[in-house]
């Protein structure tokens, strides 16, 4: 065998052997779902509780906006169960644990056998490149099945809708919508829809934020869904949007009740003004705060040696109008009474000088120890 034959097939089980000790570097589709073992469960009496878990996992590269649709083979079942989460955001690498629960009564339960497809969704940041005369939205999914087995006669089964329910103070969004293939839902609509937001934000500071439609078309029955790092929906509205905690954000374009894109935003903690500086100049700037509180300003910046008396009067009223705020009104009036006394000093001692610039310096400094 060639040397170039050996380094090819060298490469070939290199590459072989990472895949099958390392399947954390290779890229998914961003999003998979990890299911339970058992996937039934039979009810034999009622009332009838069941609680189950799976774990959605974004293998992808890329932060995500997740939604979990179920679909049901009876509509009124939807009404049996709970979902833990249901719009949420991931980053890469990282995953989150779903909690369901059925309850079923004597009431509400209904003989037969009944499905219920659970589909972990990644939305679409987008609009994909025009096919047809619609538009295509395309959000990566991955499901799972799980029956119920309810003893008696087999109740009508009717097409899966879609299905949306209240329960306390938080709204689960379930919604159904049929895979194209096993990993992807595609949505059509007769418009494309652009989401306009940035990447990242600080908290606590405004951000603004869009919806743009091609061609100009109506955004009637377009709305936007904010989803906070915990998983709590608030509806928005265009404009200047403001997040109040830090961590990965999601925001939903809805159309109807069919939420299509999904962008997340990192919002970040807003940046120290200490920040960057190092201990000596911390201490530095502790030790300005406290000369501030027992001498006058002005004696802690280098005077400039003018052969004018006058003007260094005028440059101890700029120093103390610059840290103005470093001031209370007591502490202003006390600097602005220092400051006449100096000068009818030097008026009384008949020094030469530019004493209306000095004047005008104390008389604005006056003025505004009277507006503090």
């Amino acid at each position: 065998m060639s040397l170039a034959a050996r380094l090819v097939a060298s490469i070939i089980v290199a590459s072989a052997l990472i895949a099958l000790v390392a399947p954390g570097l290779c890229i998914g589709t961003g999003v998979k779902a990890y299911v339970p073992t058992m996937r039934s469960a039979t009810v034999e009496a009622l009332p009838f509780t069941y609680s189950g878990s799976f774990m959605v996992y974004n293998d992808g590269y890329r932060d995500g906006v997740y939604i979990v649709r179920v679909g049901v083979t009876e509509p009124s079942s939807i009404n049996w169960l709970n979902l833990s989460d249901s719009v949420f955001t991931l980053r890469p690498g990282q995953s989150k644990l779903i909690y369901f629960t059925f309850n079923l009564t004597v009431e509400t339960a209904i003989a037969g056998e009944h499905e219920f497809i659970f589909t972990p969704t990644l939305l679409a940041t987008g609009v994909e490149p025009y096919l047809d005369t619609l538009a295509t939205y395309v959000s990566r999914a991955d499901s799972f099945r799980f029956r119920l087995s309810i003893s008696g006669q087999p109740g009508a089964a009717s097409a899966a809708i879609p299905i949306t329910f209240v329960e306390g103070n938080r709204t689960n969004f379930i919604q159904y919508s049929v895979l194209e293939d096993t990993d992807k839902v595609v949505t059509q609509l007769d418009r494309a829809i652009r989401l306009n937001l940035p990447d990242s934000a600080i908290v606590g500071e405004p951000v603004p934020m869009s919806i743009s439609v091609f061609e100009g078309l109506s955004k009637r029955d377009i709305s936007l869904l904010a989803v906070s790092p915990e998983g709590q929906a608030f509806p928005i509205s265009e404009g200047n949007v403001t997040f109040n905690s830090i961590g990965l954000w999601g925001v939903i374009v809805l159309v109807g009740d069919e939420m299509i894109i999904g962008r997340a935003i990192d919002v970040k903690p807003m940046r120290s003004p200490l920040a960057g500086l190092d201990a000596s100049s911390l201490l530095a700037g502790l030790s300005l705060l406290v000369l501030l509180s027992v001498v006058p300003l002005w004696l802690l910046v280098p005077a400039k040696r003018q052969k004018d008396p006058y003007e260094d009067i005028v440059f101890k009223a700029y120093v103390v109008k610059k840290y103005i705020d470093k001031f209370d009104r007591d502490r202003l009036q006390r600097a602005v009474k220092l400051l006449k006394e100096e000068y009818e000093g030097l008026v009384s001692a008949g020094a030469p000088g530019d004493k209306w610039s000095a004047i005008n310096s104390i008389k604005e400094l006056d003025a505004l120890a009277e507006l503090e």
